[in-house]
């Protein structure tokens, strides 16, 4: 053996990390959840790779596959990358291989992994270390040379895929792409080590990516063919053994030394003691392997890490491909050198990830290392579930390891330290010992999830104090689906969450996106919660005098003005003597502002339009006014802020364009203006101290009579709260709304009683027809949850598949017994058969069930027609008869899901819509009969269902403006509803009790075609739901037509000389649309974000000035653009537009 060199390394922690693996384990916990049931991948190839059977036909004839298939990330579209929020455009995310788009994905994750933000690891020191093997990207492309997209070089460029996260971070350390074939990512985590000891980076990312979407390379006539196994299994240590299973895997860690780890209070997840890589040498071939130098590596390893008692490692995470040379030659090699001084009653504990999730190549180190990783953290050992027949060529005893099948305790009396070995087709052998650490420094990191083997605690805990909750997202969408999953993630009974824990993280270790949202709480239920507002003379104090600064003799714009803030403000200018300027919309409120106050008619303007901030500029002669209070949006908010005198306050007292994240024009700010907004219900700023000072001077100025309480008061009773609001809403209202008892002593007040928990009865049996794998496994879990132990599912085909097994688990955790009933519901002797066989009485039913088979109805066959409806129709009458003919007790609860098709139809479902129908009308008539029913028409379910694994194909026939898409949140929440609905005693709306429709708008916008012409929609339409009302403008013009239109209107506005914020907003909606098409984006740009950040490269910023010259006559440069946000770009166009010349004809 070659002489081992004397280094010592230093510990290095491993704070962080994220995967993707065959087998649907998109992250760490369902990656242990899959090895602690000792699951193996399946081996099908997903239709979106290649087709197989055009390789593979089990022959084994030259230039066919031996293996058939692989392990495949079969729940990850490979073409679905989010390239806006990578800065990526959409031309260029084309181009990139798919590794690098997962990696860019999967290190972000690892990164939230490890509490490392964005914002902190800017300009840092930090390496990129990606193990990578071969491109199939450049291989698909380089079939095809004129079909390649465009920058296809630097796309498919291996060598970008560190460089490509280096890009995005803005990290400066190494970014190097390592190809030591099978051993890629180990030899990364080994670099990053020396680096980091050598303090030339502070933290390094080690990853690798292997995607599998072309079989060139595994039909091989060659020797290394037959390493592919032919039953695609790693029959690691077994007799079985015939070769690997390729497999795909992204997956990353990231770490830093563990002195910084600890003083940064990161969380660490394990310690790497020891690394090191040797090479085979020469051996009879390139792919032999070395026993020698695969100890080599172990040893030096193990030196390098000064650990000298080799029986305190527990395990040896092996490479254990399954291949007759590779198991004997690896097990003998670690036999030479920990079995000299090992016990031979405690063996070295031996296994292989490969068995459950196939051979990722060069991602396959960090597979197994995170394996050891999770077995450390959660106390088991997952099996080598392949693992049968122990291979005879493998001397376990001798050697003093033993390889296990299922899961295995970690012993007890031995140290959590094991080692991982990584070895590469070509003699590039790599070793790391890790270890877990202790107990002082687990304490910040804290796994949300809690062991199956410790039990559950379902009870929401309430906070001693609230907390504040934020998330933040890269775009609304984003940030919706984030707060679902959260959502999600905290109603899972194996999830337990201390509020306060929850807070830091996602306030202290979480990036900062565009788009925010927070609540505050005391548990975590993240339920919405109102906040109180203050009195109107507190606000209007506070933004006159301490915001605006109002100075004796200034001027004044106060919005709104009739309103009680508007009439406060008033009285408060008063007492300053200002020049009062003022909005008001009816000339019912302008006769009371002249009359009661002396506010003469040349200083009231309307707000419908911007043209109140050209005539204020030219009563102040171009001065503009020293303060305005401000409840305006969008361009008239910015008409109101460019009117400012220099040196004014603009104090905004709404909060729509805040929260919003609307843009905010610079130019005032060179005046010296400034901008500030009032927010009364954020307590850290306006606390009691501040509270009491602000009555104190209001108190000051009544006693004065400087100032007046707020008139006129319109009251409404404690029994007419709706008028109120409705009067309110209306616009019309005057001064002050007051709710009182209206001299009545005894008010009945018509309340919204405290919505009733869901109950069920865990004596009975409950059934739900329709399977498990969509809507109705969401609600088999909801009504477990909620006190249901026995379901009945019916189904035709059953519940035994994957989906459908994880809902009966979930059921489970509660205790809740799930039985199937296989069969046909719209046979009745089955449905009796089902009854009678219950084995307690069958108290509700969920009416699942649902067939498809759309087409047009004029192609529309009878068979079509009845299958279609078979289920609904024949089923529901079932369920009804035979609940009646067989049980003494009334169905407490019979629920039926039908669809908004049966109210207003779709295309291609005449079928369907009739059946959901006919359960509406059922639904009345059990009514009729005095027993209990509720059809619920649900619209579009997002996240579970059908129209969530149709995809966009589905969700694109409906109009987001009006189907409100239901999250499984509140299908969990329409189930109680119809529940609840059918109570007899109680029900929560007695004149709706037999159908209940969701998912519609409210209010509608007034394009609404769809439903406008139907009266039964009428009150759910609102002039104010229509963005477009203000403008006049169409909503449904298609792109092309809107940016025509919208130039068009630009031209004719420059050509007349219009004013500036109508010039500027027009030309915003020209340049948005446009940058739409050039960037290929999915949705409009955020106007206030620079351009860059949506992908905007050089070639593209030359297309965009070219446009705008050909389209606008404006020239500008591409630096102009390059460094410009739409507002900044719609401004520096508009400056660049010469003035009208007033005596030209």
């Amino acid at each position: 053996m070659a002489r081992i060199n004397q280094y010592r390394q230093e510990p290095v922690a491993i704070v962080g990390f994220g995967c993707r693996l065959p087998g649907s384990n998109s992250s760490p916990q369902k990656l242990w959840d899959f090895l602690e049931r000792g699951d193996i991948a399946s081996s099908a190839v997903p239709k979106t790779r290649f087709n197989i059977e055009g390789h593979h036909d089990g022959s084994r004839k030259p230039k066919t596959m031996r293996q058939p298939g692989g392990m495949f990330l079969d729940n990850i579209d490979l073409s679905a990358f989010d390239a806006g929020f990578f800065e990526i455009s959409r031309s260029e995310a084309v181009s990139m291989d798919p590794n690098q788009r997962q990696l860019l994905e999967v290190v972000f994750e690892g990164l939230e992994s490890a509490g490392m933000t964005l914002e902190n690891i800017d300009e840092q020191p930090i390496g990129c270390f990606v193990g990578s093997y071969a491109s199939d990207y450049a291989d698909m492309h380089n079939r095809d040379p004129e079909d390649r997209p465009g920058n296809n070089a630097v796309g498919v460029a291996r060598a970008l895929l560190a460089n490509r996260l280096s890009h995005f971070l803005n990290v400066k350390g190494p970014s190097i792409t390592l190809d030591t074939a099978c051993s890629g990512s180990i030899q990364g985590l080994e670099v990053a080590c020396r680096y980091l000891q050598s303090r030339e980076i502070d933290a390094a990312i080690i990853a690798a990516s292997n995607l599998y979407m072309s079989p060139e390379h595994l039909i091989d006539t060659g020797s290394f063919g037959t390493a592919h196994s032919p039953t695609a299994l790693c029959h690691t240590f077994d007799v079985a053994a015939d070769g690997y299973v390729k497999a795909e895997a992204v997956s990353t860690i990231i770490v830093k030394r563990l002195d910084d780890a600890i003083a940064n209070r990161d969380p660490i997840r394990a310690i790497v003691l020891g690394t090191a890589t040797t090479s085979n040498g020469r051996t009879p071939g390139i792919a032999s392997p070395s026993a020698s130098s695969q100890a080599l590596a172990i040893a030096t390893a193990y030196s390098n890490a000064g650990i000298l008692d080799l029986n305190q490692t527990t395990y040896i995470e092996c490479h254990g491909t399954g291949t007759q040379a590779g198991d004997p030659t690896e097990v003998g090699a670690i036999g030479s050198i920990f079995a000299a001084t090992r016990s031979a009653e405690k063996p070295l504990l031996i296994g292989s990830i490969k068995s459950n999730i196939g051979h990722s190549e060069p991602a396959a180190g960090i597979s197994g290392l995170l394996k050891v990783i999770l077995s450390m953290e959660n106390g088991f050992l997952p099996g080598t579930p392949t693992f049968i027949n122990p291979n005879p060529r493998i001397d376990f005893i001798g050697n003093k390891v033993k390889a296990f099948r299922s899961r295995i305790p970690w012993p007890q009396d031995a140290p959590r330290r094991a080692s991982i070995n990584s070895f590469g087709v070509g003699g590039s052998n790599a070793h790391v010992i890790i270890e877990r650490p202790d107990l002082a420094t687990l304490t910040n990191h804290i796994s949300s999830y809690i062991s199956t083997d410790d039990g559950f605690d379902v009870a929401i805990d309430e906070a001693e104090r609230p907390y504040l909750v934020v998330l933040s997202a890269n775009n609304s969408d984003s940030l919706r689906s984030g707060i679902q999953s959260l959502g999600n993630h905290l109603i899972n009974p194996r999830v337990k969450v201390r509020l306060s824990d929850l807070a830091y993280t996602l306030s202290g270790r979480r990036s900062t996106f565009w788009h925010r949202a927070f609540i505050t709480t005391r548990n975590t239920e993240l339920d919405d919660r109102p906040n109180g507002i203050p009195s109107v003379y507190l606000c209007s104090l506070h933004a006159m005098y301490h915001l605006g600064g109002l100075q004796e003799g200034q001027s004044v714009l106060i919005h709104s003005a009739a309103g009680g803030i508007g009439i406060a403000c008033i009285e408060l200018a008063l007492h300053k003597k200002a020049e009062i300027f003022v909005t008001v919309g009816t000339e019912e409120k302008r006769q009371f502002l002249e009359q009661t106050y002396g506010i003469s008619r040349t200083h009231m303007f309307s707000s419908r339009d911007a043209r109140f901030a050209t005539e204020i500029m030219k009563v102040t002669k171009g001065r503009g006014v020293n303060v305005v209070i401000n409840s305006l949006v969008g361009e008239l908010l910015d008409a109101s802020w460019r009117i400012l005198a220099d040196g004014g306050n603009m104090v905004e007292i709404g909060k729509r364009d805040i929260l919003d994240r609307n843009n905010l024009s610079m130019e005032p700010f060179d005046r010296n203006c400034s901008f500030r907004a009032i927010d009364m219900s954020y307590s850290r700023h306006v606390n009691d101290q501040m509270v009491s000072s602000l009555f104190g001077e209001l108190f000051a100025l009544f006693n004065a009579s400087n100032i007046k309480p707020i008139h006129p008061i319109t009251t409404f009773g404690f029994d007419n709260v709706v008028g109120a609001l409705t009067h309110i809403r209306s616009g019309r209202h005057i001064g002050k709304i007051v709710i009182s008892n209206s001299e009545q002593n005894d008010v009945q007040i018509l309340i919204r009683p405290a919505m009733r928990r869901l109950h069920l009865d865990p004596k009975v049996s409950y059934v739900i027809v329709g399977g498990l794998r969509g809507a109705c496994g969401t609600l088999a879990i909801h009504m477990a949850q909620h006190g249901a132990r026995h379901i009945i599912v019916i189904s035709r085909s059953g519940i035994s598949d994957e989906a459908s097994r994880r809902i009966v688990a979930s059921c489970n955790l509660y205790n809740c017994d799930v039985t199937e009933a296989r069969g046909d519901v719209g046979n009745k002797e089955f449905v009796r058969g089902v009854f009678k066989s219950a084995p307690r009485t069958i108290a509700g039913i969920i009416q699942g069930a649902m067939v498809l088979r759309d087409k047009p109805f004029e192609t529309m066959t009878l068979d079509d027609y009845r299958i279609a409806i078979h289920a609904k129709v024949e089923g529901t009458k079932n369920l009804h008869q035979v609940s009646k003919e067989t049980q003494n007790q009334p169905l407490q609860f019979f629920t039926m899901l039908s669809s908004i098709s049966g109210i207003v139809g779709n295309k291609g479902q005449a079928n369907y819509a009739s059946a959901n129908t006919f359960l509406d009308a059922f639904a009345s008539y059990r009514h009729s009969l005095g027993l209990h029913a509720n059809t619920v028409d649900l619209g579009v379910i997002e996240g579970v269902g059908y129209v969530a694994e149709q995809g966009s194909a589905i969700e694109s026939r409906f109009d987001a403006h009006l189907w409100t898409p239901i999250s499984e949140s509140n299908l969990r929440k329409i189930l109680t509803y119809s529940i609840l609905q059918q109570n007899d005693n109680a029900p929560l709306n007695a004149s709706s009790r037999a159908e209940m429709i969701t998912g519609i708008n409210y209010p509608l916008p007034s394009d609404a075609s769809e439903l406008a012409s139907d009266s039964r929609f009428g009150y759910l339409f609102n002039s104010r739901a229509d963005n477009n009302a203000s403008t006049g403008e169409p909503s449904d013009v298609g792109d092309g037509d809107r940016v025509d239109q919208a130039i068009q209107r630009f031209r004719l506005l420059q050509k007349s000389g219009g004013d500036a914020p109508n010039l500027k907003a027009t030309c915003l909606e020209v340049v948005s649309a446009q940058v739409v098409k050039t960037l290929r984006l999915e949705t409009d740009p955020e106007v206030g974000r620079p351009l860059i950040a949506y992908g905007l490269d050089s070639l593209s910023a030359v297309e965009l000035r070219n446009w705008i010259r050909t389209k606008l006559g404006i020239e500008l440069t591409t630096l102009d653009i390059n460094a410009s946000s739409l507002v900044a770009l719609s401004e520096k166009l508009i400056s660049k537009i010469p003035c009208p010349n007033p005596n030209k004809k």
